[in-house]
C-alpha cells in the first residue's frame, strides 16, 4: 500500500467505545470498549479459534496467551462499519464465509435457536450471541452466532494485532 492510499484509509476513526448497533429485541450484554482506531489493515488479524463442539460465554483455549501478547478482540463497531464500507473488508476473509467481533455479546430472553442458523437442534430459552458477518451471495451481511449451540470446528475471529 502506497503511502497516497494510507492517507486516504486514516481519514476513518472508528469509536469502538461507542454504543454498538443491537437488533431489535436483544439486550447488549458485554461491550469490549478500546478507544477510538484509525483504519489500519496491518492491524487487522484473524484469530483462528479451535471452538468445543458446545460453548458456553468465553471459549478459547489460546484466548488469554493471545492477550498476554498483546493482541485484543474487536467488537461490533468495527463490523458496522465494515458493513457499510464493504470495499475495505480483506479479500481472502470470503474463504472464511463467516467472521466474529468477539468483543460484543449480545442476549435474548426467548429466542429460537434451531436449524435456520446452521445449528444441528432445536433449542428455546435464553440466547447469548456473537456479534460478526457473513458472506453471502457476494455480499457481506450482519449476523449473530450463537454460542450456545453447535459451531464450526474453527472460529474466524478479527483481534487488533499488537500496538507497535
Amino acid at each position: 500500500m502506497n503511502q497516497k492510499e494510507k492517507i486516504k484509509l486514516a481519514n476513518y476513526v472508528i469509536d469502538l467505545d461507542a454504543k454498538p448497533f443491537v437488533p431489535s429485541g436483544w439486550q447488549l450484554i458485554h461491550h469490549e470498549k478500546s478507544g477510538k482506531w484509525i483504519f489500519d489493515h496491518d492491524e487487522l488479524e484473524i484469530f483462528h479459534a479451535v471452538a468445543p463442539k458446545y460453548r458456553h460465554e468465553r471459549f478459547y483455549d489460546d484466548e488469554d496467551k493471545w492477550l498476554n501478547m498483546g493482541r485484543m478482540p474487536f467488537n461490533a463497531n468495527l463490523a458496522d462499519f465494515f458493513l457499510d464500507h464493504q470495499e475495505l473488508i480483506p479479500g481472502p476473509w470470503e474463504l472464511y464465509g463467516e467472521v466474529v467481533f468477539d468483543g460484543t455479546i449480545y442476549l435474548k430472553n426467548m429466542w429460537h435457536c434451531g436449524p435456520d442458523l446452521s445449528h444441528k437442534e432445536e433449542r428455546f430459552g435464553p440466547c447469548t450471541c456473537l456479534s460478526g458477518m457473513r458472506f453471502i451471495d457476494g455480499i457481506w451481511k450482519r449476523a449473530l452466532l450463537s454460542t450456545r449451540s453447535y459451531f464450526p470446528e474453527t472460529l474466524h475471529c478479527v483481534w487488533r494485532s499488537p500496538i507497535k
